[in-house]
């Protein structure tokens, strides 16, 4: 986790090129399933689910998987909510890694398309076009950049509140 992510990102693009996930959905959704936040998240907040009950839960015949899907799962649902939103934004405002193993444009996220928005030349002069109409049409694309972030976080901004609230109750 202190490590940032460009010391990880040459070795990361050389395992996917090495994959054959270049240009590819893999390339995109693989390496962002599993990072070192989510993991110390949810075990930190696993690690306040009281043994006792556990106990209690074998005692009473129920099988590991039974406790993880009954017991354990429906106590870490606020944990797991908040890093599903942390995860999703994270992911879908990243720039780089898909900047890196995204080619054609038909696979190009969001945020890598409106960069391309800024660098098209619509009448041949200068850099970039600077007048008010490129303004709107970036605000627009901004805006459908965001608005998936903030439907996400209303429908589940309960679980972070949840998780908040829950974490100074523990078991140990």
């Amino acid at each position: 986790m202190m490590a940032p992510f460009f010391v990880v990102l040459a070795p990361l693009f050389v395992m996917v090129v090495g994959w054959g996930w270049l240009d590819t959905y893999h390339a995109l959704i693989v390496p962002a399933l599993f990072t070192p936040f989510g993991i110390f998240l949810l075990r930190q907040f696993s690690l306040t689910i009281p043994d006792e009950l556990l106990d209690a839960a074998r005692i009473d015949g129920a099988n590991e998987l039974r406790i993880f899907v009954q017991i354990a799962m429906p106590i870490l649902a606020p944990a797991m909510g908040a890093l599903g939103i942390f995860a999703f934004t994270g992911i879908w405002g990243d720039f780089l890694w898909p900047l890196f193993v995204i080619n054609t444009g038909d696979l190009r996220t969001l945020p890598v398309a409106l960069s391309t928005l800024v660098s098209i030349n619509p009448r041949g002069m200068g850099a970039a076009g600077t007048g008010t109409h490129r303004l709107g049409i970036l605000m627009a694309g901004d805006l459908i950049v965001v608005a998936p972030v903030l439907v996400v976080f209303c429908i589940f901004q309960r679980y972070i509140t949840q998780g908040v609230a829950l974490t100074g109750m523990g078991g140990h």
